[in-house]
């Protein structure tokens, strides 16, 4: 066979065996490629090498990927800027899934640059990926306008060229969402991908897809996750379908095992957020000392991870007595959200928003919007030292805690009434004019733990009211 045509088969072949979860038996066409890579043009071994890094990361060798990215990395010239930029690509790809965000951001960004060599369908298939990518790291970051500008760029080059990466573009999508505190929309997404991967035979990516949504909160994922596990090669996806069995019954010595092993394989974003899913699990349980555990190692593979920002590890890092739709409107609220967008983002009427606000407050004891948004502390980066707001470390970082002004129970029923329904702000003070509730000093996960468990306020021993609130929604 003619070298040629032994490189442009285990480009199309390396790909799609990688999407089809076999990235198996992909090893075997990267051998013939290298076999005849000194016979050909050397440029196309960085497209066709996607496949084989991608093969490598959904069977769960992180550490190999890496490898291999590196070497095809050291064989591109810098005077090169098409293979330079191609083989960044390689390696930022696998940066993203080991949740080296700030590296794999600056690379792909660089990948982009140099990849900018036109609008034919050519020149956007070479960088389409890396679009992808960096929207996700970005999302990841907690960097929502740069995350929204790259997708939107990325889907202004969409189309039949690139179709094959239409679900992948699709959890990018979810990635932000997630990042703007629309969790009900990221799983949607999540979901949406993993259909269309399904649909084209890409079953590596829709296991990819199902457990992103897992990780968002989804519990429904297992029985087609256990399914996908026979199908595809390696341990990635074996491991993806243990945690997802074990995320509905709320096991979280089960999820906190799945946690173990994503951070064996090198998978450091997977395993924080399973980390924090058990934590929230044994929270529930009643289980103090392994939910602080679980929580601990959340926090400390966040770090490893530039910080990274997920639902989950805002969830068991600031732990509220809310449900998980108030959580959701109470995150658009902090993000500035009228109660019309909110409304319009989930597909509900004004009212049920103005509902989820209204008992968000009650059980927060806040008395209006900002309050509200100050104690979801949903601004990672952000130290906040608002009054009538206690912070809670982070790696290298503070956010508020439950602990907002502490006004009469009656007052705050109805000032938060007003709020919901017309956003009415005011400042949280006491009848004096003096802030309360005020403390700066960080505190420890345990503490905001054992305080958000009994929901109880350092200067008062009466725990929140959690009724009294408005008829059912509609």
């Amino acid at each position: 066979m003619l070298p040629w045509a032994i490189e442009w088969a285990y480009f199309g072949g390396g790909l799609s065996l990688a999407l089809m979860g076999r990235g198996g038996c992909v090893p075997e066409l990267a051998a013939r490629s290298a076999a005849v890579a000194d016979q050909i043009d050397g440029l196309l071994r960085f497209p066709a090498a996607h496949g084989e890094i991608l093969a490598l990361a959904l069977t769960g060798q992180f550490a190999a990927a890496q490898h291999r990215a590196e070497e095809y990395l050291s064989l591109a010239s810098s005077g090169r800027y098409v293979a330079w930029g191609l083989a960044n690509i390689l390696v930022g790809t696998v940066e993203l899934a080991r949740g080296r965000f700030t590296d794999a951001a600056g690379r792909l960004e660089q990948a982009i640059a140099a990849l900018n060599v036109g609008d034919t369908a050519d020149a956007i298939s070479w960088s389409f990926p890396a679009y992808i990518a960096l929207g996700q790291s970005y999302a990841e970051l907690g960097r929502i306008h740069e995350a929204d500008g790259i997708i939107t760029a990325a889907q202004a080059r969409n189309g039949r060229h690139v179709a094959v990466f239409g679900p992948q573009l699709m959890m990018s999508q979810a990635w932000l969402a997630a990042a703007r505190g629309e969790t009900s929309r990221a799983v949607d997404l999540s979901r949406s991908a993993a259909e269309c991967a399904c649909q084209s035979g890409q079953f590596g990516i829709e296991a990819v897809a199902l457990h992103l949504a897992t990780r968002f909160g989804d519990t429904t994922t297992a029985t087609r996750l256990a399914e996908l596990a026979d199908i595809c090669d390696g341990e990635f996806v074996d491991i993806v379908a243990r945690h997802s069995a074990a995320m509905p019954a709320g096991n979280g010595c089960g999820v906190a095992s799945a946690a173990a092993e994503f951070e064996r394989i090198g998978a450091l974003p997977d395993a924080a957020d399973a980390y924090a899913r058990a934590a929230i699990a044994f929270t529930h349980a009643g289980d103090k000392r392994r939910s602080i555990e679980c929580a601990a190692a959340a926090e400390a593979l966040s770090a490893r991870c530039d910080h990274m920002s997920s639902p989950a590890l805002v969830e068991a890092a600031h732990p509220l007595p809310l449900t998980s739709r108030e959580r959701e409107v109470g995150s658009m609220v902090a993000a500035g959200l009228s109660n019309r967008q909110i409304a319009d983002r989930l597909f509900v009427s004004v009212r049920t928003v103005e509902g989820h606000i209204y008992r968000a407050c009650m059980k927060l004891d806040v008395a209006d919007r900002n309050g509200l948004a100050q104690a979801m502390g949903r601004r990672f980066g952000d130290t906040d030292r608002t009054p009538g707001t206690t912070t809670c470390r982070l790696g290298n970082r503070n956010h508020p805690v439950a602990e907002s002004a502490w006004f009469p129970g009656q007052e705050a029923r109805g000032r938060a009434r007003l709020c919901a329904g017309i956003g009415f702000r005011s400042q949280s003070t006491c009848p004096g004019g003096m802030n309360v509730g005020c403390r700066s000093a960080p505190i420890s996960i345990s503490q905001s733990l054992w305080c958000s468990s009994r929901w109880w306020n350092p200067q008062s021993s009466t725990r929140l009211p959690m009724s009294d609130g408005p008829p059912a929604d509609q």
